[in-house]
């Protein structure tokens, strides 16, 4: 009867300490994993060396989300992971769209740079409103200047 007892008791504290142990390592590696997975958020990196880029064709089409666009990125070898570029545009809270269409880019940028690439600011368009305003204010400065000397 002792001897069971003391074979179970054995028995049992081995196996906690096996699942202390498994525990423990798994968590290192999880802690490991994540720490990696922040530094490559935040330290950002291109593909390629400086001049050793390639330029590359990227085609989004209308409708994609973020994260279609962060597949598409890592298949041209643009991204290291579309997980990985997908939180970098919501931890940068990237506010301005994402325009569809066809882009040239390279693999020596760095995902700020084609998140700049591929939502390019709206050009600015004169109005025939714009264009009577300026003429407007350019009359009404000439006006003063035209009774003084005068």
């Amino acid at each position: 009867m002792e001897g069971q007892k003391v074979a179970s008791t054995l028995i049992s504290v081995s196996l906690k300490l096996c699942i202390f142990s498994i525990c423990a390592v798994l968590i290192f590696f999880l802690g490991r994993t994540a720490y990696d997975f922040g530094i490559k958020i935040f330290n950002e990196s291109a593909m390629a060396e400086d001049g050793q880029g390639v330029d590359v064709e990227v085609v989004i089409p209308r409708g994609s989300s973020e994260m279609d666009v962060a597949k598409i990125m890592e298949q041209k070898g643009l991204t290291e992971s579309s997980l990985l570029f997908y939180v970098q545009i919501k931890l940068v809270n990237y506010n301005k769209t994402i325009v569809p269409g066809a882009y040239v880019l390279n693999t020596e940028m760095l995902p700020s740079e084609i998140l700049e690439a591929i939502s390019p600011e709206p050009e600015e368009e004169t109005t025939e409103a714009a264009t009577t305003e300026a003429a407007t204010n350019e009359a009404a400065t000439e006006a003063p200047g035209e009774a003084t000397a005068e």
